[in-house]
């Protein structure tokens, strides 16, 4: 509690969407490990590496976590399930733009989790066009 008895805000999750709050943990996690590679001066990536005592590992970890908590919390596996608004929709795509810039952007292999949410992703767009068309009829 502060001095004048009001509690801190700064442990409390901004109101909104939870999807939108993991695809914030996902881009800013993989920027963290990214950022890493640019001072390790190694030239292995002793330091910013992914590996067992590296620092780049927690990162990776968070950022891993955030893709299995949005594959997890997709709708495109649920019937009757509402569309994504379109904040979401494009914190997603946001999503997308982060693992395709991995690589330096080149084709790659998608990991199993990566492969489920780009599947799912293609099909929350289709949902979200197919509400809107239904709506503007």
């Amino acid at each position: 509690m502060s001095k004048k008895g009001k509690k801190h805000k700064r442990n409390q999750k901004p109101a909104g969407s939870e999807i939108i709050r993991q695809c914030v943990i996902y881009v800013q996690s993989m920027a963290a490990f990214t950022a890493g590679f640019e001072v390790d001066p190694s030239g292995n990536f002793d330091h910013a590496g992914s590996g067992k005592g590296q620092l780049g590992r927690k990162h990776l970890s968070h950022a891993d976590h955030a893709l299995r908590r949005l594959v997890a919390l997709s709708p495109a596996c649920l019937e009757r399930r509402r569309p994504l608004t379109p904040p979401e929709l494009l914190a997603k795509a946001g999503v997308l733009s982060a693992m395709w810039a991995q690589e330096g952007g080149k084709t790659r292999s998608c990991e199993p989790f990566e492969t489920a949410y780009v599947r799912f992703f293609a099909r929350e767009v289709e949902d979200s066009m197919r509400a809107q068309a239904r709506d503007a009829v």
